[in-house]
């Protein structure tokens, strides 16, 4: 696994650190501090306002949590080479904390950046427990993308309700990145004939035949050899034997796989469906004879 390449900006991104907003546990929270508070008042009870100075002391801690616990957080990514279009990738977003709070209970989702070319598919959301203080903590899910060409990322999303659940933090982590997508691979194709495959198109394929750029010498003619093969020159210097040429092994070393871009008088759509169809066709086969070979 190696990281991908990000693109070079123009400026260095900052991270987007959002205030933290108030849960729905933080609301009812705060609603029990206050009816501690009246109810303190009111009785004049010092057990009640005890409660209400520790719940108070608890919310204001968590308050000054929350403003602390995302800030000095990296992350980086790293993706799994090659990515092909269709196909599950493995991507690792690994997390740096550079303070001496430790963050808890981390929420991340990997955005992409919108492309004409490459379509992502729905990233869940990862989970993390912790991320000790001046530490790191890695996060790995699986991806998959549609299309070919380049896949880009802009940040990532992390979110937190620790310490105790009462305020959400929220942060975009800036983590630009790209990946080129290969073309869609279909295993289907080894079980194919070549035959069968290039029958119903006009595409058109030829195997290398044994000619003099394959000759590498002369031996005795045995049983079964081609006649054509005889050397009658270098045979009429030898009267009680024949020479035929000896030739290289006929295996196919090298193949060039052409596909035409221009199809026809076709709308848009429908030119590029079937060109993307060609490309992943051809990719396949070149993927079947590189193993084959």
């Amino acid at each position: 696994m190696s990281p991908a390449l990000p693109p070079a900006p123009e400026s260095a991104p900052r991270a987007v650190l959002r205030p933290p907003r108030l849960t729905r546990h933080g609301l009812a929270f705060v609603l029990l501090t206050a009816l501690a508070g009246v109810l303190a008042t009111v009785l004049a009870s010092q057990y009640i306002f005890l409660l209400f100075a520790a719940l108070l002391a608890m919310f204001l801690v968590a308050t000054v949590h929350a403003r602390l616990m995302l800030r000095g957080v990296r992350v980086r990514r790293t993706v799994q080479h090659p990515v092909f279009s269709h196909q599950p990738f493995e991507v690792t977003l690994t997390f740096t904390n550079d303070k001496w709070l430790p963050v808890a209970c981390l929420r991340a989702t990997d955005v992409p950046r919108a492309n004409e070319h490459v379509r992502h598919d729905l990233v869940p959301e990862g989970f993390v427990p912790l991320v000790p203080a001046r530490g790191e903590a890695a996060l790995s899910y699986r991806a998959r993308v549609f299309g070919r060409g380049w896949g880009e990322w802009s940040h990532v999303r992390v979110g937190t309700d620790a310490p105790f659940g009462l305020f959400r933090s929220e942060v975009d982590l800036p983590c630009p990145g790209r990946e080129l997508i290969y073309p869609r691979v279909l295993p289907v194709i080894a079980q194919l004939r070549l035959e069968a495959l290039f029958a119903p198109t006009e595409m058109d394929i030829t195997f290398g035949s044994r000619g003099s750029d394959d000759f590498v010498g002369l031996r005795e003619f045995r049983g079964g050899d081609n006649p054509r093969w005889i050397h009658w020159k270098a045979s009429a210097r030898l009267p009680t034997q024949l020479l035929v040429r000896e030739f290289d092994s006929p295996r196919l070393r090298r193949v060039v796989l052409a596909v035409e871009s221009r199809i026809g008088s076709l709308d848009r759509r429908r030119m590029l469906r079937r060109l993307e169809n060609s490309v992943t066709i051809a990719a396949s086969l070149a993927g079947t004879l590189v193993r084959g070979t």
